[in-house]
């Protein structure tokens, strides 16, 4: 016969619920959450539904432990919940799900790792290529104020043409740049400047780089301009070669024809054109024009603005390719990031404010050197627009004289050719000037511009009649360095040939 099971002793229950108290956090725990390791129980600092239960409680008796949820569920709704059909498969999808969340999230963050370390190497990669090696550069450069416009000095070595001339020929463009307003200024500066240097000789620009480096380049822009200058850019006849090729050819308007052995042997006709690699080098090179001095400037601002005017057609991730290749013949201590934001604050450079400049002056041979002389008033005149933002070729009207009668004129030939001093003293004289000493100049150098000479300012109107008179020349305020005993000097260069 088959007796009743016997349930647990008082002394089994109790040895139990310490076991459990000791290793379980349930609804019989303390709120606390510490175990209780004495031997008493924990029944009155637990909450109970009854004082039955509480009772059993402290006699150690425990029905069941509820499991604690995040759901914060008693135990009868957490059960019926998890017994529901379905339960473990909608458990297994959302447990899924968040797999294939945190899968996704990992793949991303790894894309824009790979990205950023991509991007990272290519700027490093451009830089690299863009950084003046071995450049003293930056003991001269002045650091340009946020939010203030700022110099820039680009300097270029165009070589010399197979066959040709071996004297290299170097040019200069000093920029203003002001992002603020998108105005852009592009003075061109010859370089056979006649400038002083550490050695305290005068000597053409171009020397300056042997004498000193880049540091004694930037320094004798900044002094001759009167302003600091915030970085430097060069680049080489190769240099150009592979810039042309990148943007397919440069289109620009060339004010003369270009015929100048000394410069290449391509012929190119005025007006509008599409110039190659070759083409560009020779039209920058060339020097012999009407206007010797005034066209060779005009045509490297235009070819500088051109080439600009293309490089930024490309944007975005296109320009940042296009800098790859920039960057492989251009050097400059401007960092990638920096070139990038100054193309985005010019970009379309077709609707931003553009001007053009060049330097005042003549070109005279000195000890068999070709040397540039600035005339220093209108120079000064020339940079004051410059340094305000404003147009340098917004001239006024020249003031002129309605009656020459009485003003002294010395006519001297330096443009080598014969006959020309006789034939402009006849048109001057014609006019109403009074013609006095015809001859050569006395320095036996060539001159290739025309410049109308006074020294009383006085004299500057009717300086500017003469240049009207004999439709060329350009007026010059001689100072001390001239001498003459007339009103007037007019030094007749290679570029005026009277009208036949």
């Amino acid at each position: 016969m088959f007796g009743k099971k016997k349930g647990f002793s008082a002394s089994q229950s109790k040895h139990t619920s310490r076991k459990m108290t000791s290793h379980t956090i349930g609804t019989h725990v303390a709120k606390g959450g510490t175990p209780r390791h004495s031997r008493g129980m924990n029944a009155s600092s637990v909450g109970f539904s009854s004082d039955r239960k509480k009772r059993r409680a402290a006699r150690g008796i425990v029905d069941h432990v509820t499991p604690q949820t995040a759901s914060g569920e008693n135990y009868r709704a957490y059960s019926r919940r998890v017994s529901k059909r379905g339960y473990i498969q909608s458990a297994q999808r959302k447990s899924g799900m968040r797999r294939a969340a945190v899968g996704v999230i990992s793949v991303i963050v790894i894309i824009a790792v790979a990205v950023g370390v991509g991007v990272t190497v290519f700027f490093n990669a451009s830089n690299s290529k863009l950084s003046l090696e071995h450049s003293n550069a930056s003991s001269a450069l002045t650091a340009a104020k946020e939010g203030s416009p700022y110099y820039v000095l680009a300097a270029a070595n165009l070589g010399s043409p197979k066959g040709g001339s071996n004297v290299s020929s170097e040019t200069y463009i000093l920029a203003r740049v002001d992002e603020s307003t998108r105005t852009l200024t592009l003075v061109s500066i010859p370089g056979n400047l006649a400038v002083s240097l550490s050695d305290g000789k005068t000597h053409p620009l171009y020397d300056a780089y042997g004498i000193g480096g880049d540091e004694a380049l930037v320094k004798a822009v900044s002094s001759f301009a009167g302003v600091g200058i915030s970085h430097l850019v060069k680049t080489n006849e190769e240099g150009i070669r592979s810039l042309v090729d990148l943007v397919g050819g440069i289109g620009m308007t060339l004010p003369e024809s270009v015929d100048d052995p000394y410069a290449g042997s391509i012929y190119l006709e005025a007006g509008e054109q599409v110039l190659d690699a070759e083409s560009s080098l020779v039209a920058l090179r060339a020097s012999n024009y009407a206007k010797s001095s005034e066209t060779q400037a005009s045509v490297r601002t235009s070819f500088a603005y051109a080439m600009a005017l293309r490089l930024l057609e490309a944007g975005g991730l296109d320009f940042a390719t296009e800098l790859d290749g920039i960057a492989g013949n251009v050097r400059t201590d401007l960092s990638s990031s920096q070139v990038i934001d100054l193309a985005n604050a010019f970009r379309p450079l077709g609707e931003a404010t553009v001007y053009t400049a060049y330097v005042p002056g003549s070109e005279s041979e000195q000890d068999g050197t070709a040397l540039f002389k600035a005339s220093d008033s209108q120079w000064k005149t020339v940079m004051e627009s410059v340094d305000a933002g404003a147009d340098p070729n917004a001239v006024e009207e020249a003031e002129t004289v309605s009656d020459p009668t009485g003003i002294k004129v010395e006519i001297r030939n330096g443009g080598g050719i014969t006959g020309v001093g006789a034939k402009m003293g006849e048109i001057l004289g014609n006019a109403g000037f009074t013609i006095g000493t015809i001859g050569n100049v006395t320095d036996a150098g060539i001159y290739n511009e025309t410049l109308v000479i006074y020294r009383d300012e006085a004299y500057k109107a009717a300086a500017n009649t003469i240049v009207k008179t004999i439709d060329g020349g350009r007026v010059v305020n001689g100072g001390d360095y001239y001498t003459f005993d007339a009103n007037v000097l007019v030094v007749i260069g290679k570029d005026w040939q009277p009208i036949q």
